[in-house]
């Protein structure tokens, strides 16, 4: 049996993957094939070149100044960063390996940027192909690679489960990172709703009060009578919606990111369902705060720590589903 796994889409919460790994390792298990998109390219990369540790050293120790001195203003280069020396320091950690030369078979996503085509990446240097899949659209500058422009590949395969597959893989473990974003759509409505059926129970009792005022003191001063004549503009009032400072450029950016990937990663799973789908909860961290990855790698050890059990139990059932096909 050929076990994959596949690292999905997310930015700086990607970091969960290296916590999930941690926790797999812990547990035996080890993937004969890997691929990833985004992010997800970065960490299955080094995985497959044996360096996950090194990595995972390197983000530990980032601090938020030290992310953006990463970042490379590239404003007119199809990106607010060029991303030069981040893929640098990327480039220091994993090597000028080329995909020959890793352990594992590893396999990368990106997008044509002028046919809207999923490419996938399996050939040539590894570096060249992260850069590639993780060039999200807007923020890293596109990159060129086998005469194509290329860019982020969440925009069309944020969990390569088919690619997976296509390598080889027979029982595919795959890790969703926006897993949660509809939980904070539940609550959100729900918070909307409790706070409607407030402003309209509050509502009920200033017209309450107003007609016990109206009965009892309506003569008593011209306040009263001017209270009296205001239930409409109190409707109007309790009705109107508050008016929020507009997000920023980078908040919008990341929430339609957050939703993209949402969408198309539900899409893509009811087409390409994995055997196994974990799902670590990293919603609350932001796309940009890379320099959280202690927090972010523990949620990804959690994730797997709470799914031991269904891990198990799935991997158990499989192989001996594939070694009574073998005796047949």
């Amino acid at each position: 049996m050929k076990l994959g796994i596949v690292f999905g889409s997310g930015a700086a919460r990607g970091w969960a993957h290296i916590g999930i790994m941690n926790e797999l390792h812990k547990m035996g298990i080890k993937p004969h094939v890997v691929t990833g998109t985004s992010i997800g390219s970065l960490v299955g990369a080094a995985l497959a070149a044996g360096r996950l540790e090194e990595l995972e050293s390197w983000v530990r120790g980032l601090t938020n100044w030290q992310v953006l001195g990463l970042l490379d203003w590239g404003l007119g280069k199809g990106g607010l960063v060029s991303g030069q020396r981040v893929f640098d320091k990327v480039a220091q950690t994993i090597g000028g390996l080329t995909f020959d030369q890793l352990d594992i078979p590893f396999g990368a996503v990106a997008t044509n940027l002028e046919t809207g085509r999923e490419a996938w990446l399996t050939q040539g240097e590894v570096k060249s192909a992260i850069r590639c899949s993780c060039a999200i659209p807007g923020l890293l500058a596109p990159a060129r690679h086998q005469d194509q422009w290329l860019v982020d590949g969440a925009t069309v395969n944020p969990i390569p489960v088919s690619l997976c597959r296509a390598l080889g893989a027979d029982f595919v473990i795959a890790v969703d990172l926006n897993s949660d974003k509809s939980h904070k759509v539940v609550r959100r409505i729900e918070n909307e709703a409790r706070n409607r059926k407030a402003k309209e129970q509050r509502l009920q009792e200033i017209e309450k009060e107003q007609n016990e005022l109206e009965e009892e003191n309506q003569q008593r001063n011209a306040f009263a009578r001017l209270l009296s004549s205001s239930k409409e503009y109190l409707h109007q009032v309790a009705e109107r919606p508050k008016e929020d400072k507009a997000p920023g450029v980078f908040a919008v950016m990341a929430g339609c990111i957050d939703i993209m990937q949402d969408k198309i990663t539900r899409s893509r799973l009811a087409g390409e369902p994995p055997d196994i789908l974990l799902q670590p909860k990293v919603g609350s961290f932001g796309i940009m705060e890379f320099h959280r990855a202690s927090e972010i790698i523990a949620e990804g050890e959690r994730c797997v720590a709470v799914s031991r059990n269904m891990l198990e139990y799935e991997l158990e059932h499989f192989s001996h589903t594939l070694s009574e096909f073998a005796d047949e």
